[in-house]
């Protein structure tokens, strides 16, 4: 999701956030961004600094994200799914939208 690459991130990803955040990101919020601010954003670098287990299948992982435009700290909530860890970072649309939406 760095890069934009709603496709590529799919298969990264837990199911409940490819059905809700992934389809609101690309449904919703993709076709309002303008293509130049995407092109002035990218690419982008992930260096990952730590990895934290709350147990057996919970995880976070805080990273670094660096564009060119800005330089983020972010945390990422993983999930063991099936033998493998995936992103799992479900919205809530209606949050999203705000209020008046």
């Amino acid at each position: 999701m760095a890069n934009y690459d709603i496709e590529s991130a799919r298969q990264y990803a837990t199911e409940e956030t490819k059905n809700i955040t992934l389809q609101f990101i690309e449904g919703f919020m993709m076709p309002k961004l303008d293509s130049s601010f995407i092109e002035k954003n990218t690419p982008a670098t992930i260096r990952i600094d730590s990895v934290t287990f709350a147990d057996d299948t919970t995880a976070t992982v805080y990273y670094n994200k660096k564009t060119p435009i800005r330089t983020d700290d972010v945390t990422l909530d993983m999930r063991l799914r099936n033998g493998q860890w995936l992103a799992h970072q479900v919205i809530d649309p209606k949050i999203s939208l705000g209020a008046n939406a």
